[in-house]
C-alpha cells in the first residue's frame, strides 16, 4: 500500500479533509487523526465528541480490534473513518451523515465527485433520471447520485472493499433508537429537567475544553436554547454571528443582539441584500449531489461572516438543537407508539420495502 500525506494544490478543492483512492493507493489531504500498526492504517476525518482520548484514531483502531467495527456505532460526532486492515478497506460514516461524504464505484472511492475527474479511464455521465428525481423531491436519496455508475454512502453505513468485492452494510435498525422493554415513569417536570440536562451535556461534549466558543445566533428558540445552555456550562470568551435580510420589518436581528448582550458574547451581524447571488457558483462547487435547502444562502452568508472576523475553533449552530431536541419529537413519539402496540414488525417490514428502487420511481407507490 502506498500512502501520500497530502494532495497537490490542484486536487485540494474544498479546503478541508479530502481523500481519493485508486488501485490500493490513497491520497488524503489535511487529515488530523492517523494511526498505523503492523501495516494496517486508520484515518478519522472529522471529530468524535464522546471520546475523551486525544488519539481518537488509535482508540478507533483498538475498538475495532476488540469489539469489531459495529462498536463504532457508539461514536457520536461528525466523522468518516477510513481503515485499511488485512488487505481490505473498511469505511464508515457517522449516523448523522455529517462527516465527509464517500462517493464510490467498483474501483474507486473519493470524498467529492469533482475528484473523479482524476481517473482518466472513468467516463462520467449525468444520471438524468436521478436529476429529474431531485427536481421533484429536492434531493437524491442515498445511495444514488447525479452520476451514472457512482453511488454515495448513506449515513450510518459501512462500505467494505475486500478482494475486489464491494458491499455496503447498514449498522442501524429501528431497534437502535429505543428499548420498548423498559418504561420510564417520571413527571412532566422531571422530563423537562432531564431534557435540559441532556441538552447541556450535548453542548459540553461538543465544546470540551475550548477556550473560545462561537455561536450562530438567529434570535429564535433553537440557537437561543444553545446560547442559554452554553452559559450554564461555560463562562469563557464567546462570539455570536447573526444574519438578517435588509429592509425586513420582521427581522430577528434585534432579538439576536439582545440575546448576545444578555449572555455576554461578542456580536457580529450581516444583512443579506441580494448581491450574494454572485457567490452561487462558489456555493454549488462545494456540493456533491444537488439538494434543495431553503437556508443555503443564509448558512453561506453567516459562515462567510465568521471567516471575515477570523473565527476559528468550535462553532455551535441551531440545526442540531432543533432536530434532536425539537422537531424530531413527533417521529420519536410515533416510533414508541408502534413499539408499545406491537407494530414494530410491520414497521421494519415497511422500512425494508420502502428502501427498494421501486419507491424512487414516479409510480403509484
Amino acid at each position: 500500500m502506498k500512502f501520500l500525506a497530502s494532495f497537490s494544490k490542484k486536487i485540494n478543492i474544498n479546503n478541508r479533509e479530502e481523500f481519493l483512492y485508486q488501485d490500493n493507493n490513497i491520497l488524503i489531504d489535511k487529515t488530523l487523526h492517523l494511526y498505523e500498526q503492523e501495516g494496517n492504517k486508520i484515518w478519522v476525518l472529522g471529530n468524535i465528541y464522546n471520546i475523551k482520548e486525544n488519539d481518537i484514531a488509535h482508540f478507533a483502531y483498538d475498538t475495532f480490534e476488540n469489539k469489531s467495527q459495529k462498536a463504532w456505532k457508539e461514536f457520536d460526532g461528525e466523522f468518516t473513518i477510513l481503515m485499511y486492515y488485512k488487505k481490505k478497506w473498511i469505511i464508515y460514516r457517522d449516523r448523522h451523515g455529517a462527516g465527509p461524504q464517500v462517493y464510490f464505484t467498483n474501483n474507486y472511492f473519493v470524498s467529492h465527485p469533482q475528484l473523479l475527474h482524476h481517473f482518466k479511464n472513468l467516463q462520467i455521465q449525468p444520471d438524468l433520471e436521478n436529476i429529474a428525481l431531485f427536481l421533484k423531491i429536492g434531493y437524491i436519496p442515498s445511495p444514488q447520485t447525479a452520476l451514472k455508475g457512482v453511488k454515495k454512502l448513506p449515513a450510518g453505513n459501512m462500505l467494505i472493499f475486500d478482494n475486489d468485492k464491494l458491499k455496503t452494510q447498514d449498522l442501524y435498525t429501528y431497534k437502535d433508537f429505543g428499548d420498548s422493554s423498559s418504561t420510564i415513569k417520571i413527571t412532566e417536570q422531571e422530563a423537562t429537567e432531564e431534557y435540559e440536562r441532556l441538552h447541556k451535556k450535548a453542548i459540553q461534549a461538543r465544546i470540551k475544553n475550548s477556550k473560545k466558543v462561537q455561536l450562530l445566533l438567529s434570535g429564535g428558540y433553537d440557537s437561543g436554547g444553545n446560547i442559554a445552555g452554553l452559559r450554564s456550562v461555560y463562562q469563557g470568551k464567546a462570539t455570536s454571528y447573526s444574519i438578517g435580510f435588509k429592509n425586513n420589518p420582521w427581522s430577528e436581528l434585534p432579538l439576536a443582539k439582545l440575546m448576545s448582550k444578555v449572555y455576554d458574547t461578542e456580536y457580529f451581524e450581516y444583512e443579506i441584500d441580494g448581491s450574494e447571488i454572485e457567490d452561487l457558483p462558489q456555493i454549488v462547487s462545494q456540493f456533491g449531489d444537488p439538494f434543495n435547502e431553503s437556508g443555503m444562502m443564509v448558512n453561506y452568508a453567516v459562515m462567510k461572516l465568521v471567516k471575515e472576523h477570523n473565527g476559528t475553533g468550535i462553532i455551535l449552530g441551531g440545526d442540531g438543537n432543533d432536530q434532536h431536541f425539537g422537531s424530531a419529537g413527533r417521529e420519536l413519539a410515533l416510533h414508541y407508539k408502534y413499539k408499545m402496540n406491537g407494530l414494530s414488525v410491520l414497521q421494519n417490514t415497511f422500512q425494508l420495502f420502502s428502501e427498494t428502487p421501486i419507491f424512487n420511481k414516479d409510480n403509484l407507490f
